[in-house]
This record gives structure tokens, C-alpha cells and sequence, in this order.
């Protein structure tokens, strides 16, 4: 939990913070039915995190170990299929990334689930992880 709190600190420091965007519900779109306006970008890091046994923190650095990667590009195609956050403020909560590099893992995890059965298991078991927070 520690970890998590220092996280959300280094996270929120531009003010840019976390959470779900505008906080409106409205808006139209085949995904909207999935997105909960309470979940937060906190949630589904907490919960990737501990599913890969990483520290949270690790999420926003440079790193790029293959298993931080992967953890971090399924935060960020989480954190767009299932809040209303801007790419931008996805992309500044994971250290400060561009809004493409979030397009990028979301476009890269969309493609591998597909062909990946074992990332789509995962996926969905994040998601009903995350959803029950």
C-alpha cells in the first residue's frame, strides 16, 4: 500500500492527476457501456501492478524491461478502455509519456489479445478485478 501512496504522488505532482477525466458520465460510443465512472487510473495501476508483482512506481519510469513494458502498456489500454481519461493525462500519468505512446500500447495490446488467448484471459481477469474495486 505504501508503494501505491507513493505512486499517487509522483503521479499527481503536475496536478495533471488522476481519475477519470471530466467526471461526466455522458457522451456516446460502443465502449461507453464498459466504462465505469468511478474507476480511476489508481485502481487499474494498483491492480495491474499486483497481478505482475511489480511496484506501481516502476510504471512511470524509462524502464524498459520487457515485463515492466508489457505491464505498463496493459495499464494504458485499460486506463482507456475503462475511463474517460484524456491520452494526454494517461500519457502524463505514466512519466510524463506523449498521448501516441498511449495510442501505441493501446493499438499493441488490441492486436495481441486478438491472436494471444492467455493476454485476453488476463485482460478480462484485470477488468473484473478492477471493476469490483
Amino acid at each position: 500500500a505504501s508503494a501505491f501512496l507513493m505512486c499517487n504522488v509522483i503521479a499527481c505532482d503536475d496536478g495533471g492527476g488522476s481519475g477519470n477525466g471530466n467526471g461526466s458520465d455522458g457522451g456516446s460510443g460502443s465502449k461507453e457501456e464498459t466504462k465505469q465512472e468511478d474507476t480511476t487510473i489508481d485502481d487499474i495501476v494498483e491492480t495491474v501492478c499486483k497481478h505482475y508483482g511489480l511496484d506501481c512506481a516502476s510504471l512511470q519510469t524509462k524502464s524498459r524491461k520487457h515485463e515492466i513494458v508489457q505491464a505498463r502498456q496493459i495499464a494504458m489500454y485499460l486506463c482507456r478502455e475503462l475511463t474517460e481519461t484524456s491520452l494526454p493525462q494517461i500519457g502524463q500519468f505514466f512519466g510524463g509519456r506523449d498521448h501516441t505512446t498511449v495510442i501505441h500500447a493501446y493499438d499493441k495490446i488490441s492486436q495481441d489479445k486478438d491472436s494471444d488467448t492467455r493476454l485476453g484471459g488476463i485482460l478480462n481477469e484485470l477488468i473484473d478485478r478492477i471493476q469490483k474495486v
